[in-house]
């Protein structure tokens, strides 16, 4: 599974490609699910799982769910853990990929932090939040690097865009 900031990255990389209004509600949704310090019970339920080791229901929850920017955010988040399952990063350390996910995140963090949000939508800020308080390594990111990784994410997004559009044909 991607961790908050892979998760806001690949949002607001797809933000660009699909057909929402919301930008903002979007990108909370994304994050929406991985909620900081609740039971482990309770993040199966808003991964829509059985158990812990169980894919995401994705059906189940297109069924239940509503359909607006926020849930579209909250889909992407599941299909997303599921998918890069079978994503190789080789050599590009979680450290490299926080760096890589910071460096593009700050100013969207920053301007999410401006707003007052309710709800689902003050929950996924307080995860948001905790990124400002991640301690950032001490190094810099070589540029093969951090090409490899954004490449891989771009395929993220490609492979959930054609994905995204047999699920509207269905």
């Amino acid at each position: 599974m991607p961790s908050i900031s892979t998760h806001l990255h690949l949002a607001l990389l797809a933000s660009d490609r699909l057909p929402i209004t919301d930008t903002d509600a979007f990108l909370l949704g994304s994050v929406y699910p991985d909620q900081m310090y609740i039971s482990e019970y309770k993040s199966v339920l808003l991964h829509y799982k059985e158990h812990v080791e169980d894919p995401c229901d994705l059906k189940r929850f297109l069924e239940c769910e509503s359909k607006d920017d926020f849930t579209l955010g909250y889909y992407y988040h599941l299909w997303c853990d599921e998918y890069v399952k079978h994503v190789e990063l080789e050599d590009i350390t979680k450290y490299d990929r926080l760096i890589c996910d910071m460096e593009v995140l700050i100013p969207v963090i920053q301007r999410l932090c401006n707003n007052s949000y309710t709800g689902k939508y003050q929950q996924s800020m307080e995860n948001i939040m905790i990124l400002e308080r991640e301690p950032m390594p001490l190094y810099l990111v070589s540029p093969s690097k951090k090409e490899k990784y954004v490449e891989v994410l771009e395929s993220i997004v490609d492979a959930f865009v054609k994905e995204l559009e047999c699920v509207c044909n269905m």
